[in-house]
């Protein structure tokens, strides 16, 4: 009998069931569950403003016949021109394994005033080192 009750309490430890957790759900309505809702339109809107970043970056590449392949997104830096309302120039980075780190100066569009929620990206220029 004591080896089932250790092997079921390694079972349990193994799997995260612990005594005196229960997993109860969250109203949508609630202070928990609002906060919830807003981190994952956060992280959606993240990975959308991503999504947008390597386009660019792999549009420009194509256009100008290069062979980078798919770039994945590596850092964006703070403004360092204000163009206009929503508008800013940024230096964007981004990695490949055909080119590794690539830098570009882009011009971003925003589509809110927290200039987080992206509207559009041009690269205006290749950042050579």
């Amino acid at each position: 009998m004591r080896y089932k009750s250790l092997a079921l309490a390694a079972v349990l430890a193994l799997t995260g069931c612990h005594p005196g957790v229960t997993n109860i759900p969250v109203s949508r309505n609630s202070g928990m569950g609002q906060a919830i809702a807003r981190m994952d339109a956060t992280k959606k809107q993240y990975q959308q403003n991503v999504a947008l970043y390597r386009k660019a970056m792999m549009n420009y590449e194509k256009a100008q016949g290069g062979k980078c392949g798919n770039i994945l997104f590596s850092r964006l830096s703070q403004p360092i021109e204000v163009v206009g309302p929503r508008v800013r120039i940024h230096h964007l980075q981004g990695s490949s394994s055909g080119c590794g780190y690539q830098d570009y100066k882009v011009k971003i569009a925003y589509g809110d005033d927290e200039y987080f929620v992206v509207n559009g990206v041009e690269v205006l220029e290749k950042i050579t080192k």
